[in-house]
């Protein structure tokens, strides 16, 4: 039970700090807590799913950590798939540049 508290404590932690990270980094930026305050509400359909998931991501990384604690064949495993799964969440953002690709590329003169 001990260890289900102890996850616990830090998925309630790891969302609560995204959001707090969330909005000291736009009152930063924007010099106005009123304006992240008010961005925070604006856009809580986006950014409260965001750090549930990032919350469940801290989750499985601390489940697979105490598991594998006594293994050290399943370290390689354990990395293995901690990279694949930061690729694969990755990897939609390499879409983002493409348009900036096509200033590169040779047009043909017609």
């Amino acid at each position: 039970m001990k260890l289900n508290l102890k996850l616990a404590l830090w998925g309630i932690t790891s969302f609560l700090g995204l959001i707090l990270f969330n909005f000291l980094f736009i009152s930063f930026l924007s010099k106005s807590t009123n304006f992240a305050l008010e961005q925070l509400l604006n856009l809580k359909l986006y950014i409260i799913p965001l750090a549930l998931g990032f919350s469940f991501q801290v989750l499985l990384f601390l489940n697979i950590r105490e598991k594998v604690k006594g293994s050290s064949g399943l370290v390689f495993g354990s990395g293995t798939m901690s990279t694949g799964s930061m690729i694969a969440c990755c990897a939609h953002h390499i879409t983002e540049i493409l348009p900036f690709l096509d200033q590169f590329q040779k047009k043909p003169e017609l």
